[in-house]
């Protein structure tokens, strides 16, 4: 009962102009965020044979994002998505493409450790995109779907 309830609450809130497409392709843009430090490593291990040197390079490019996610959504802000995001995605290619060619052409460090650094800093911040759009689309925040909190209250499903 309660399941259809939410899938209900779902659909509905699924079925405001736009939120489906920009649903969708958020779910599709978060996917670099957890698959990029794990090929960072696969492909460092695999081309110099040393695990060390993956994990110190996927660390920067960790630290580097954790660093300037804050100032990205800011700028989001700021700016808007369609003048920031953009930008991003290209400086994130290019520190990707720039972070394989250094890693091909066995560059030494610090080359791999910059390049995975510049992608991490311009990682497009999706999430706080989408939460943005979610704000803007939906003005009676009752109307998002609700979950169980362990204390038996309602609490709003995140973005």
């Amino acid at each position: 009962m309660a399941t259809t309830a939410m899938t209900s609450a779902y659909g509905r809130v699924l079925r405001l102009p736009g939120a489906l497409a920009f649903s969708v392709s958020g779910l599709v843009a978060r996917m670099p965020m957890s698959m990029v430090s794990l090929g960072i490593v696969l492909l460092v291990s695999t081309r110099n044979g040393s695990y060390s040197l993956a994990g110190t390079v996927s660390a920067a490019f960790l630290v580097a994002n954790a660093s300037f996610a804050i100032l990205q959504a800011r700028l989001i802000d700021r700016l808007g998505q369609s003048r920031v995001l953009p930008t991003a995605a290209l400086g994130f290619a290019g520190g990707l493409l720039a972070l394989m060619l250094f890693v091909e052409l066995d560059l030494p460090a610090p080359w791999p450790h910059l390049a995975a650094a510049a992608a991490g800093a311009t990682l497009p911040q999706i999430g706080s995109s989408i939460r943005a759009r979610w704000s803007h689309l939906v003005e009676d925040k009752r109307d998002l779907p609700r979950t169980p909190s362990p204390e038996g209250t309602q609490a709003a499903e995140p973005c």
